[in-house]
C-alpha cells in the first residue's frame, strides 16, 4: 500500500511540476507587459513596440531551415493580451493566434495552423509582416489585399 501511495504522489508531483502542454508552455491568464518583457517577446500596443527585431530574426532562421520560436504580445487599449506564436521547423511554420485574454474580443479562443513562409514589406509609415500559405486564416487579414498579417510595425 505504502508503494502505491508513494508512487501515486511522485505521479502528482511530476504532473504538476510540468507546465507545458503539447510542447507549449502554458501562459498565464493575467500575462502583463511586464512578463512579456521580461519573456523577451515581441511587444506591440499603446505602450509602444519593443523587440521588433526577433521578427527579422525568426524569418533568417526560417529561411536557413533553422529551428526558432517566437512569441509576439498585442495589447489592447484595456491592457488585454493577444497571443501570437511561431515555430518553424525546417520548411513549416506552426502559427497560433490565443485571444482568450482579450475581455472585449469576439470568436476567442486558441487557433492554430501550419505556414509556408513570412515575407517583410516596407513602405514609409509601415512595415507589415506577411505570413503566407496558411492552411487556415487564424489572425490578422488584410481583405482588400487578401493576406494574412502576423505583425505591423507602425514606423
Amino acid at each position: 500500500m505504502k508503494k502505491y501511495i508513494l508512487l501515486l504522489s511522485l505521479l502528482l508531483a511530476v504532473g504538476c511540476s510540468n507546465n507545458k502542454v503539447n510542447n507549449e508552455v502554458q501562459t498565464p491568464l493575467d500575462f502583463t507587459l511586464e512578463q512579456a518583457e521580461k519573456n523577451g517577446d515581441i511587444i506591440v500596443g499603446p505602450s509602444g513596440q519593443r523587440n521588433t527585431e526577433k521578427m527579422d530574426d525568426f524569418i533568417s532562421s526560417h529561411n536557413n531551415n533553422e529551428k526558432a520560436t517566437l512569441r509576439i504580445a498585442t495589447y489592447t487599449d484595456e491592457g488585454d493580451a493577444i497571443l501570437y506564436d511561431l515555430s518553424t521547423d525546417e520548411d513549416t511554420i506552426y502559427y497560433s493566434s490565443d485571444n482568450t485574454r482579450d475581455a472585449f474580443g469576439g470568436d476567442v479562443g486558441i487557433k492554430k495552423t501550419t505556414c509556408k513562409n513570412i515575407v517583410k514589406e516596407e513602405d514609409t509609415e509601415t512595415t507589415l509582416y506577411i505570413i503566407e500559405g496558411c492552411k487556415d486564416r487564424i489572425g490578422p487579414y488584410d481583405s482588400v489585399r487578401d493576406i494574412d498579417i502576423v505583425l505591423t510595425l507602425v514606423k
